[in-house]
């Protein structure tokens, strides 16, 4: 499940997600990081309540990572569960400290390394 909340006058949202970030959950969750990244420069990420990840979930989250920094935005994540860190470390996504060649975006999971 995930809430998204946008505050206007800070022009900030947080899109805060509990339970599974998997392959069966990904499309609707790309839906809704579109709404939110369409909707806000900036969005806030918390994972703190996601008890099941996958590599798709992570890769999802990389891509709109992506998506709001080619178009000026920022999305960070705010907090993580262990269940999360664990899947980022063992799967080598926290790795660098950016992420595009032209070294400019922080990644995503350089927090979590």
């Amino acid at each position: 499940m995930a809430h998204w909340s946008f505050d206007e006058q800070q022009q900030t949202g947080v899109l805060s997600i509990t339970g599974a970030v998997t392959v069966a959950q990904v499309g609707a969750l790309r839906e809704l990081f579109l709404e939110a990244l369409g909707q806000s420069p900036q969005v806030q990420v918390d994972l703190g309540q996601v008890d099941e990840i996958d590599v798709a979930g992570v890769q999802l989250l990389c891509a709109a990572h992506r998506l709001a920094a080619s178009s000026g935005g920022l999305l960070e994540i705010i907090a993580a569960g262990e269940r999360v860190r664990q899947l980022v470390q063992s799967a080598g996504f926290a790795h660098a400290a950016v992420c595009d060649r032209d070294r400019k975006n922080a990644c995503l999971w350089a927090q979590l390394a």
